[in-house]
């Protein structure tokens, strides 16, 4: 007999002395949205008032973020200005499923504890109901930044790219919120002129899967085998790095293949950071060591 597997946070209520529960309080979609961006984005921020450095970096904390992939991003991006991809004093980063700002506040953190540093201007693109959130939590930074609210975004768009030094294609926030619409990667891949940095879940399969996430969000998972390829053929100087199994438990068990996270940058110069291996070089086997 199948069963539906259901994930669901809340609180059980017993009678005193009993064991079994009487009842279930279900904690709401939205409420566990914000419980966990607020938790995120503060401890960052903790990091960043660097009061009690040690304590805050406390192994159990760190492991706690392991499963988000905004710290990944943000390292990259670093270490592609310190590799001199920007010409400009001020970098413009553009990023599309920005979610409540963890890159952006992840970023300001590594700005803040580096001695040699960059300034930069941060667009959110993002839908309408997260941008009075992430204006609350961001206002009061001296940094500056602007949120574009859009219905359903659309990276291939002029506008988004326009005046931007790097794109950032946080797919992995898109799948953890509760976006509408489509992330088409291989779309944006294809189409995008502009320095991108992606942040990618994926299938190790030849072809996309379709999986379900704990929230019941059903997905469509872009193939590895088919990123690098286009990626290959587009720009000989992409780069990628694969997280194999990251955060796996986040998608309900189907049978399908392996799921892990791809970071991929395409910069438009020869600039191989550590850990990462060219597009060109990619073999499954040499992929999922």
């Amino acid at each position: 007999m199948s069963q539906n597997l259901m994930w669901n946070v809340g609180k059980f209520t017993y009678q005193q002395g009993l064991d079994k529960p009487i009842h279930f309080m279900e904690l709401k979609d939205f409420i566990l949205n914000d419980s966990l961006d607020f938790s995120h984005l503060f401890y960052v921020r903790s990091l960043r008032v660097k009061t009690i450095e040690s304590d805050m970096k406390d192994a159990g904390l760190m492991n706690w973020i392991e499963g988000c992939a905004f710290r990944f991003i943000a390292e990259t991006l670093y270490d592609l200005w310190e590799h001199k991809l920007f010409d400009n004093p001020q970098v413009h980063i553009t990023e599309i499923s920005p979610g409540s700002g963890m890159t952006f506040e992840y970023l300001k953190y590594l700005r803040e504890s580096k001695s040699n540093s960059f300034d930069m201007h941060y667009k959110a693109w993002g839908p309408e109901k997260y941008q009075l959130k992430f204006d609350v939590l961001h206002v009061r930074d001296d940094y500056a930044f602007d949120y574009v609210a859009v219905e359903h975004i659309k990276p291939l768009s002029k506008e988004v790219t326009q005046d931007t030094d790097i794109l950032i294609v946080n797919h992995d926030q898109w799948l953890q919120s509760d976006e509408g619409g489509e992330c088409d990667v291989l779309n944006c891949l294809q189409e995008v002129e502009k320095p991108t940095l992606m942040a990618v879940r994926v299938t190790i399969a030849e072809e996309s899967e379709v999986a379900t996430t704990v929230r019941g969000k059903e997905v469509i998972l872009p193939s590895l085998p088919r990123v690098l390829e286009l990626c290959g053929q587009k720009d000989s100087d992409s780069c990628y790095r694969y997280f194999s199994h990251f955060d796996k438990n986040f998608f309900l068990p189907s049978g399908g293949s392996e799921i892990g996270l791809l970071l991929l940058y395409t910069v438009g110069q020869s600039i191989q950071l550590p850990q990462f291996n060219h597009c060109l070089s990619y073999e499954r086997k040499s992929c999922l060591k």
